[in-house]
């Protein structure tokens, strides 16, 4: 049984992402001493230096994975001016860096879209296939 526990949230941003507890076997007491709480507060703030570290380590290599994929798709368009490649190619970048699904390549026909390149699961059914005609007004971002 523990006399005395301590506990340090740790954040990203607003979320809380885990906790460091500590409990105390005080034979009696029901606070924590100046050294107890000392080493508590150290530690608790080298983890949050470490879990810090760790985010930017983990953002730089986001960063690094989508510089090399817009990179890839420079080097693609600067080698073909191949429309339905290009597609693909922004398809994949999309994939890959931010984990969309699904993504479509139209070009304007008359009043409407002419769907060229559908890539993976797309919200209209009506949309999944190349050659598909969409309407002008089709919502965006």
């Amino acid at each position: 049984m523990y006399g005395a526990v301590a506990f340090q949230p740790f954040f990203e941003g607003d979320e809380v992402i885990g906790v460091l507890a500590a409990g105390l076997r005080l034979r009696g007491r029901t606070r924590w001493g100046g050294r107890e709480q000392g080493v508590f507060r150290a530690l608790g703030h080298g983890l949050t230096l470490a879990l810090q570290r760790a985010g930017a380590v983990r953002a730089l290599a986001e960063e690094r994975e989508a510089l090399a994929a817009v990179a890839r798709f420079t080097d693609l368009a600067a080698d073909t001016g191949d429309v339905d490649t290009l597609a693909r190619q922004a398809a994949d970048v999309f994939h890959t860096v931010l984990g969309i699904s699904g993504a479509l390549y139209t070009e304007r026909e008359g009043d409407g879209w002419r769907v060229r390149h559908p890539s993976g699961p797309v919200l209209s059914p009506s949309a999944a296939e190349p050659g598909a005609a969409l309407p002008a007004r089709t919502p965006s971002l």
